[in-house]
């Protein structure tokens, strides 16, 4: 086993295997794969389609037909979704989910997800400080509490460079995915503090046009 190098409690540390356990809870607890629990309460109501997927047990010496598909949800060898990554899901829907949390839980006027749990999963849930990718100043639930530039944001921030990233006081949704060469272990894809300092520019450029209009 792994030694524990701090006493629980005292230092904050990601940890992506607590969303794989999570995958697992789902399915123990509903009987439903997690794609197919998901699939009618989020992926078609956000017109993401999830079918035909690709939700096998992924070879990572054989790709093809993982990066040939418009949607992927691998799954480990006792069938439980790999709740921590390998998600595949084209911009435009990764950016449906950020709207959906910048419009606290509703799609074009449907309630999704509760507005109660949005505003607590884009909160700081840690009591402890919060070390992480750029200008970090807490952790929800799933989401990395963000400055960009000098506005509030939250981030949803993947392997490579994936990013979704929301700017509530701008309105703004940004999104950026990078195809990384998963089967060669050199290709680290983007660094995503790069990525994120699109967000940063953007909110720059909006706030600019935002004086101007104001002043005009």
């Amino acid at each position: 086993a792994h030694p524990v190098p701090y006493a629980p409690g005292t230092h904050f540390l990601y940890n992506s295997m607590a969303t794989y356990v999570l995958s697992a809870i789902v399915t123990q607890v509903t009987g439903e794969r997690l794609v197919d629990y998901l699939r009618p309460r989020l992926f078609e109501p956000l017109g993401i389609p999830t079918d035909p997927a690709y939700t096998s047990v992924l070879d990572v010496d054989r790709l093809d037909a993982y990066r040939g598909a418009g949607f992927a949800w691998p799954v480990d060898p006792q069938g439980h979704a790999v709740g921590h990554r390998w998600l595949r899901l084209r911009p435009m829907d990764l950016a449906k989910l950020g709207q959906v949390y910048l419009d606290h839980g509703l799609w074009q006027g449907r309630r999704v997800l509760p507005g109660d749990w949005i505003r607590q999963a884009t909160s700081n849930q840690s009591a402890l400080p919060v070390r992480g990718p750029g200008p970090v100043r807490g952790y929800g639930f799933g989401w990395w509490i963000r400055s960009a530039a000098d506005d509030p944001a939250f981030a949803a921030l993947g392997f490579g460079g994936q990013l979704v990233e929301v700017v509530p006081t701008l309105g703004l949704v940004v999104v950026t995915a990078v195809d990384v060469a998963y089967d060669d272990d050199t290709d680290h894809g983007v660094d995503v503090t790069v990525m994120a300092s699109l967000t940063c520019a953007t909110c720059i450029a909006m706030s600019s046009e935002r004086r101007r209009s104001v002043g005009s």
